[in-house]
């Protein structure tokens, strides 16, 4: 314990206030040992990859807002190389994009024992019916169109990484 009763934790000052301080007006929904589990918990790593900066801020807030770790990245090429580093749980990507776009970077990732067995979800404003033929039979994908709902992404990214779970 540092002076004034300040906590480190992961680089973030948790103030915890004493029975004694507040003379009994004050009782914590918490425990010191919740705080150091909590801070110990891993999360799940996700990359996420558009060629719409204002997407990859959009999802990666929220994402970061529900507990995940984000990566981002810029288009299929980018994809590959960051599934590559960070062994996501989980890919949210783009179907159209410049240079590689994502269609082809699930091929590359799908070609590679180490990234193999990663899941994709792909978001894309395309038409359905020009994005299903591609992928529609394809073990541990799935689409959402855009306008991206964040319930609904929040939930769909819930399902993938309980179906198809990683070690974290």
């Amino acid at each position: 314990m540092h002076r004034n009763g300040k906590f480190a934790f992961h680089n973030v000052d948790i103030i915890v206030q004493t029975y004694e301080s507040c003379k009994g007006s004050f009782t914590p929904p918490f425990t010191m040992n919740d705080l150091f589990f909590r801070s110990r918990k891993k999360k799940a790593t996700i990359v996420v990859i558009d060629d719409d900066p204002a997407v990859v801020g959009l999802l990666k807030d929220d994402l970061e807002n529900e507990g995940y770790l984000v990566v981002t990245g810029s288009d299929g090429q980018m994809a590959v190389s960051l599934a590559r580093t960070h062994s996501p749980h989980l890919i949210i990507m783009d179907i159209k994009m410049p240079m590689t776009n994502g269609i082809k970077a699930l091929e590359y990732l799908r070609g590679a024992d180490v990234t193999k067995e990663i899941p994709v979800l792909f978001i894309s404003g395309a038409k359905p019916e020009e994005i299903f033929a591609p992928i529609a039979n394809l073990p541990r994908v799935s689409f959402i169109k855009k306008p991206i709902e964040l319930a609904q992404l929040n939930a769909t990214v819930r399902e993938f990484l309980q179906k198809y779970p990683r070690a974290i």
